[in-house]
């Protein structure tokens, strides 16, 4: 008997690193342009690169997305326990879909047929390398020993001290999504005020101060991460972004630098998912402190 990892596409782990570790991705689903899309860095079947999916937004496409379906996460989890195994699930955050409800659904059908299987299941109550950020803490805690409940109450307490602060490019991404009002997005695109996001103990996206332009809002990415962690931060820093400008990007990286003398320890483009609601051109910064609160 041994233990899988699953986790969804909305992680934004490396397609590297999932066949290295052996985890059982799930897909998630987009539709846009009356076509509909899976998102997955393993690529595939009615898949597109992210690179491909933000310059469709920019041309005018609107995506929607969908949940994971209980029979979807049947299939996944059934895969696993039929194995003789047990799975560990890890969920992008309930406070952003409906799909936990759904795993938890298929978990109790499942019990009935594999009484003797388990799957353990964790709201990661997070988003993009926040969510992947407790998948890997998960892989590499149980490399180290740990049992899946000693695992399972490390991750529980551990999503609390992750922190995910972000900024957009355009605001009517946020509009169109109901976050802000049709009034704060106009005044903020013509005064160029740009909201600083993040996300909360309850995994929703909440809006925090507000910056005066572009380069003022990517610096006060990296001072939330000094006021969070400290000066001498020496953790992962991810810096996620939906096809933002190499002069966003490499502003931010150096900002990053100046701070604590070495570049962010990730790069990776945010899953379709969450940038059908962001818009292109988010720039966040993702980190975990422990011992620290949102």
């Amino acid at each position: 008997m041994g233990i899988q990892f699953i986790t969804d596409s909305t992680a934004d782990l490396t397609k590297e690193y999932i066949e290295a570790n052996g985890i059982r991705l799930i897909p998630m689903i987009y539709q846009m342009d009356g076509q509909e899309y899976y998102d997955s860095p393993l690529g595939g079947v009615n898949t597109q690169t992210r690179k491909e999916f933000y310059d469709a937004m920019r041309a005018g496409a609107q995506p929607t997305t969908s949940q994971i379906n209980e029979i979807t996460f049947t299939e996944a989890f059934e895969e696993i326990l039929s194995q003789g195994d047990d799975a560990f699930f890890i969920s992008f955050s309930s406070g952003l879909t409906g799909s936990l409800n759904n795993a938890r659904l298929a978990c109790e059908t499942l019990k009935e047929k594999y009484p003797e299987r388990t799957v353990y299941m964790v709201d990661s109550l997070s988003a993009s390398q926040g969510e992947g950020l407790l998948v890997h803490m998960g892989i590499e805690a149980m490399k180290s020993g740990k049992t899946p409940e000693e695992v399972k109450a490390y991750l529980d307490e551990a999503r609390f001290c992750i922190h995910h602060r972000f900024t957009v490019e355009d605001l009517v991404y946020l509009k169109r999504g109901g976050r802000i009002s049709a009034a704060t997005a106009a005044v903020g695109t013509m005064l160029s005020i740009k909201p600083m996001l993040s996300v909360d103990d309850e995994g929703h996206l909440v809006s925090q101060e507000k910056a005066k332009g572009r380069k003022k809002a990517l610096k006060s990415l990296v001072a939330h991460l000094v006021e969070k962690a400290g000066e001498d931060f020496a953790g992962d820093i991810y810096l996620v972004h939906s096809d933002a400008s190499e002069a966003d990007i490499d502003f931010t990286r150096a900002a990053v630098q100046q701070q604590f003398g070495r570049d962010v320890t990730q790069v990776s483009t945010l899953s379709p998912i969450i940038g059908a609601h962001t818009g292109p051109g988010l720039v966040a910064l993702i980190f975990h402190t422990p011992g620290s609160s949102r």
